[in-house]
């Protein structure tokens, strides 16, 4: 074949090739001349289309402080009810928490509080709290019955994040570093109309070295508790050299005797000393009197309010 006919074959086979491309654009690529292409699959708008629109929040109340937890306040900012069925707080101060379990539909505009536990520290450092500020993980239920988890970041929780840390990391070094607890020994004191209970709070030295001292006391709803006489702070001072202490202390009714103080108090013997090891700053330690001593101290709160 000579070099014209050559020439000649490649304009015949492109010129083919552009038909057939031309007929494959036509036809949807389905090789049948004059069929509609493949339409895109069906997407229900309830799904695809629809994002939920939320914002949160966290805050804590008076009674979460009790309750050891902290509330996830969620606001639906969309235009369609948002059905929330499980939420956790994530916050790299806190080890990664399991989802508490909610049903709850949320329509548009409203707000609600969604209680969580608070989580349990990660202590690596127990004087820098992560600088996170934390978010909100949601488990949401779409229109078709399927979920969808959704984050959502706080605008600032770490001015509430941090404190909770800070007061768990350092009472769980003092824990480490001495043992404070009511004394087993305890007697009737004060009159018929204020009765008291005396005891002791005693404390036993386990790793620290360095002067551990009790700067104060915190009863509950029902309970006060205080040193006995005139004690300056600080109120017991173990000097570094010693391995107990112990400081004599008396319990008395606060004086709340209504009706609902009476029948809703629900850590009525969950008492807090605070103490420090050497320059840190003071810890919580929560006190909790043996059983039978928790018996003595009803009776005295019943007697101080005239209960039979």
């Amino acid at each position: 074949m000579t070099r014209l006919g050559r020439a000649g074959r490649r304009q015949r086979l492109a010129a083919a090739a552009l038909v057939l491309a031309v007929l494959a654009v036509l036809t949807g690529c389905t090789g049948k001349p004059g069929s509609a292409p493949d339409a895109p699959a069906a997407t229900s708008p309830s799904t695809a289309a629809w994002s939920p629109a939320l914002a949160a929040t966290l805050t804590r109340y008076s009674q979460d402080v009790t309750n050891g937890v902290v509330q996830v306040q969620v606001t639906n900012a969309g235009p369609h009810p948002v059905h929330i069925d499980r939420v956790r707080v994530l916050w790299p101060g806190w080890r990664t928490q399991r989802y508490t379990r909610d049903d709850v539909v949320l329509e548009p505009g409203r707000t609600v509080d969604l209680p969580v536990p608070i989580g349990r520290a990660r202590c690596a450092d127990s004087t820098r709290p992560p600088r996170s500020r934390g978010s909100a993980q949601l488990r949401v239920q779409l229109a078709d019955e399927s979920a969808r988890r959704v984050r959502v970041r706080f605008s600032d929780a770490r001015d509430l994040l941090a404190p909770v840390w800070l007061a768990e990391c350092r009472s769980r070094a003092l824990a480490r570093a001495v043992d404070v607890r009511f004394g087993r020994h305890w007697e009737r004191a004060g009159t018929e109309q204020d009765p008291a209970l005396r005891g002791t709070v005693e404390l036993t030295r386990l790793g620290s070295n360095r002067p551990v001292r009790v700067t104060g006391f915190l009863g509950s709803v029902l309970l006060d508790v205080d040193p006995l006489g005139s004690v300056r702070p600080p109120l017991l001072r173990m000097p570094a050299s010693s391995r107990k202490a112990s400081l004599p202390v008396e319990v008395t009714s606060s004086g709340r005797c209504d009706g609902h103080a009476l029948a809703e108090s629900k850590q009525t013997f969950l008492l807090e000393a605070y103490v420090r090891d050497g320059r840190t700053p003071a810890a919580t330690v929560v006190l909790v009197p043996p059983e039978p001593v928790q018996h003595r101290m009803r009776a005295v709160i019943d007697r101080a309010c005239g209960v039979d």
